[in-house]
């Protein structure tokens, strides 16, 4: 059977819809495409567990999303930006589909698809690869599929048996297997377990088909069955979780102090005080919001009105009041969650909530007894706010493509592209295929674990842009425990000054020989183990290993110990420490000499000094000139 204009007209502005947010929003066209969204490009490229089971250098957003990029690039070769793009859509798409098969009206259908697409505000991390929304959305959207499933069929087949077990139980694993997907994406998919919680508590024919079989054999193993695999999925996230690193932030989840709830509360009301009152720079925003109000305090009217002309409860088992009860819990916990906090209230984090939120207003609108042309005119209101929104921030206001700003790089020689966080990966996202990324700040160094791997590359790139290595761009630099020396290669990249380095060693663990503005090299005593500049014969000089550290310091050992600062008067410096947990750990700071200086941990220089034999000592407050040392091969 055809389809009919109606399906016609429907299905055509829906495509029309998609296309035009994927011309403006997708991550190979859209203009806040940053490091934090190319990330999940370059994990695309080759996925490796355990190291991959969260976002590059997290313990949370599970790599769902590139893990099916990578399978989608596997099977066709197009470029990875490409391929991302193309799966965040699909992942957009499906939930759609599946969302909207609940709806009958084709305008709240409309609606919502463009309210998806065509996200309003800080939602549009809906379509933002570097946050997890869509991918939650999906594995929740599919979660509440299979439920629904499971609860029809066993409304229709109330007495277990073998038959009815096994269906049950594949429903069940199917359901399960999506919501610890979305556990695994972000915690905050717990919350959607109250859903099945609901129906059981409100759902009398789900309460009666336990009654029925409370005491049968096959209901009896199916209930042991289901609770033993939900817990084996939670073992399951905690074991994957403990192959990553702890986040003494993010593990802290929720506000414990009377002070940062005030402070959070006060965020709060001058986020919506500058909202409702038109005070924000969004006037297509604020309208949005009253907007929502409305339909609101309208769904709630109808629902106490067919409260009080029928003899049904206010709370049905039904799908909008299940989730209209996820929206209530999970934005208390994002209330009360410290990413707020820190966000100064960020309507960004309520994202999948506004999704749920207006699909379940949808719902109850969709299904009260609403004048057609008041659900038509709800209809077109959000349309128009979702599309006036994009227009006027987006459409109008694109940039040039993550493409077009960084192409001539894919020219380059395969090599490591050393530079601010910001530049790197998303340059290297694009060339993919012969730049690696590593960012100067080993704070936001993503792939920190695997760094020695990019630095056994031949060739090293350093932007000479408005965000150069710290020090300056020089002929011979030090950076990650390594100093590399300019080529004298350079290249112009998309009017970007690319320089060409190699290292003057050529593996990443070295041990140096280290020598002393006097021209000395550095000694250890064998009896006091006190270091000293006193040695003039390079081949009689002890060897130092650098040992960096995540947080960017070093250690620097000898063959007699750890080099640590005395805790006295003159702050000497000894090697006489034999566990790691004791060492003193030092900045390395390159001079203006192209050598280093030596910074202790308590932020003193450490020189060599003349007034004490020579003797390397931690008091200097300045790194003077001749405080200078030189690390040689």
């Amino acid at each position: 059977m055809g389809l009919n204009l109606k399906e016609i007209v429907y299905y055509s502005t829906v495509l029309t819809i998609i296309g035009i947010s994927f011309i403006y929003y997708a991550p190979c066209n859209h203009i806040l495409y940053n490091s934090d969204h190319a990330i999940h490009v370059l994990m695309s490229k080759n996925i490796e567990f355990p190291r991959d089971f969260y976002y590059w250098g997290q313990n949370r957003l599970g790599s769902f999303f590139p893990m099916v990029s990578f399978v989608f690039g596997k099977i066709f070769k197009f470029h990875l930006l490409y391929i991302n793009s193309f799966v965040l859509y699909l992942f957009l798409f499906t939930s759609f589909v599946f969302l909207s098969k609940q709806l009958n009206n084709y305008f709240f259908k409309i609606a919502l698809c463009t309210l998806i697409f065509f996200p309003i505000g800080e939602y549009r991390a809906l379509v933002l690869i570097g946050h997890p929304y869509f991918s939650q959305l999906l594995s929740a959207v599919f979660f509440v599929y299979f439920l629904h499933k499971l609860k029809e069929y066993l409304v229709n087949h109330s007495i277990f048996n073998k038959s009815v077990f096994l269906v049950a139980v594949l429903f069940s694993m199917l359901s399960f297997i999506f919501y610890f997907i979305g556990v695994w994406i972000s915690e905050f998919n717990l919350v959607f377990i109250l859903i099945p919680l609901f129906y059981l508590i409100f759902d009398k024919s789900l309460q009666n088909i336990l009654i029925k079989n409370i005491k049968n054999s096959w209901f009896i193993f199916y209930t042991l069955t289901t609770t033993i695999i939900f817990f084996l999925g939670l073992l399951l996230i905690k074991t994957i979780k403990e192959y990553s690193n702890d986040d003494h932030v993010y593990d802290n989840p929720f506000i414990n102090k009377f002070d940062d709830l005030y402070l959070n509360i006060e965020f709060f009301l001058a986020k919506l005080k500058g909202t409702l009152l038109f005070k924000d720079d969004s006037l297509t925003e604020s309208l949005f919001y009253w907007s929502t109000i409305f339909f609101t305090i309208l769904v709630i009217l109808l629902k106490t009105q067919k409260l009080k002309n029928s003899k049904t409860t206010f709370i049905n088992a039904n799908l909008q009041n299940a989730l209209f009860l996820v929206v209530i819990f999970s934005s208390i916990a994002l209330f009360f969650s410290t990413w707020n906090l820190r966000s100064e209230f960020s309507p960004r984090y309520f994202t999948l909530t506004y999704v749920i939120y207006y699909f379940a207003l949808f719902l109850s609108l969709d299904y009260c007894a609403l004048n057609k042309i008041l659900k038509l005119l709800i209809g077109v209101i959000v349309i128009y706010f979702a599309t006036s929104y994009s227009y006027i921030h987006y459409f109008t206001n694109n940039g040039p493509s993550v493409f077009k700003l960084y192409s001539d790089f894919k020219k380059l020689p395969k090599g490591t592209l050393i530079g601010d966080y910001w530049d790197v990966y998303k340059i290297s996202s694009v060339a993919i295929d012969n730049l690696e990324p590593l960012p100067y700040d080993h704070m936001t160094v993503r792939n920190w674990k695997w760094k020695n791997e990019l630095l056994n590359n031949e060739r090293f790139y350093l932007l000479d842009n408005e965000f150069p290595i710290p020090g300056g761009i020089k002929d011979t630099i030090f950076q990650f425990g390594l100093f590399f020396k300019a080529t004298g290669n350079s290249y112009n990249c998309n009017n970007i000054k690319v320089l060409e380095y190699k290292k003057l060693f050529p593996t990443v663990s070295t041990k140096y020989k280290i020598k002393a503005s006097n021209g000395n090299y550095l000694s250890v005593d064998k009896s006091s183990f006190l270091v000293s500049a006193i040695e003039p014969n390079s081949n009689n000089a002890d060897l130092f290993e650098l040992i960096l550290f995540p947080e960017g310091k070093y250690a620097i050992k000898s063959d007699f110990g750890y080099l640590v600062v005395n805790e006295g008067e003159n702050e000497k410096i000894y090697a006489n420490s034999n566990h790691i947990w004791s060492l003193e750990l030092f900045n390395l700071v390159l001079s203006e000499k192209n050598g280093v200086n030596i910074k202790s941990f308590k932020g003193k220089f450490v020189c060599a000094d003349l007034g004490l034999e020579n003797l390397l000592i931690a008091n200097r407050d300045k790194p003077l000139d001749w405080e200078n040392f030189i690390f040689e091969k």
